[in-house]
């Protein structure tokens, strides 16, 4: 896996090799530093929160669900990423936009601020956890049109209770089974789901 140290040496060998280019070629050059120094935050940012507890999958890598993670947890990190992600998409997207060695190492010192341990000191995770698991069983019962009235998510010794009330069901041998199959589909092994019968 690559870290933030593999993305800012290549970096700072954009930036090297942008002092002895005409100037059109310099500006690639430093557009690509800049987009290069946001990646590799980004990337270093997605592996830390998943060291943390938090559920960022490889197929929900999308920087909303990042930046949302920051803004309820690390509040002190997510204007820096904000202004970081700014960067970035001057540097990729606004033609008349001209990066110079300034901007650049504005945006090293923008990386680094982030990355900062201190910045990274360990947060409660529990709430975040049953706040993904929540909306990850949502998007199941709505995959399969099942209803519910109420969905309630508690940890246990062993991992993670979900408790569904629905509609749906009338009678519990129906429910449990369909409880076994959504646990089956979800390819979560510490999340036990139960549907009840809703009143």
């Amino acid at each position: 896996m690559s870290s933030f140290k593999d993305f800012e040496k290549i970096a700072d060998f954009l930036e090297e090799q942008s002092r002895v280019f005409p100037q059109n070629q310099r500006e690639i050059a430093l557009r690509r530093a800049i987009s290069t120094i946001y990646y590799g935050v980004f990337w270093e940012v997605r592996e830390r929160l998943r060291k943390r507890g938090y559920k960022i999958r490889e197929r929900q890598p999308h920087y909303s669900a990042i930046l949302k993670t920051l803004l309820t947890e690390f509040p002190e990190i997510y204007p820096l990423m904000e202004e970081l992600k700014k960067w970035r998409e001057l540097a990729d997207y606004q033609s008349n936009w001209k990066p110079d060695l300034k901007k650049f190492y504005h945006v090293k010192y923008l990386a680094q601020l982030i990355l900062e341990e201190e910045n990274w000191e360990m947060q409660n995770t529990t709430l975040n956890v049953l706040e993904e698991i929540h909306q990850e069983v949502e998007i199941l019962l709505k995959k399969h049109n099942i209803r519910w009235t109420n969905i309630e998510v508690w940890e246990t010794s062993d991992g993670f209770l979900v408790e569904i009330l629905s509609p749906d069901f009338k009678d519990h041998i129906p429910a449990i089974k369909t409880s076994k199959q959504l646990e089956e589909e979800l390819k979560d092994p510490s999340v036990s789901l139960s549907i009840l019968p809703a009143d």
